[in-house]
């Protein structure tokens, strides 16, 4: 049984470097949730390209994946506060 911990944020750039090798190409849904949305599929069957903080003081992180007809789609989370 695998437990959920945080990546402190001095251990993001490895971690998400890591991550976005060990997961590339690989199929993912986008979900994203909000208090004035609720939950939204933003895509489905997307190409997970990558994951990377956007700016050198990790005030916010570029989630890439490609969708199968070519088309690329970039999620910008901004003012992240944890990654688990």
């Amino acid at each position: 049984m695998q437990h959920t911990t945080e990546i402190p944020r001095e251990g993001w750039d490895k971690f998400f470097n890591r991550f976005s090798e060990d997961h590339d190409t690989q199929f993912v849904a986008l979900e994203v949730i909000g208090p004035d949305i609720g939950a939204q599929l933003e895509g489905r069957s997307l190409l997970l390209n990558g994951i990377s903080p956007a700016d050198p003081d990790k005030n916010s992180l570029a989630l890439m994946f490609d969708s199968l007809d070519g088309e690329h789609l970039t999620h910008m989370v901004n003012k992240p506060t944890h990654v688990w």
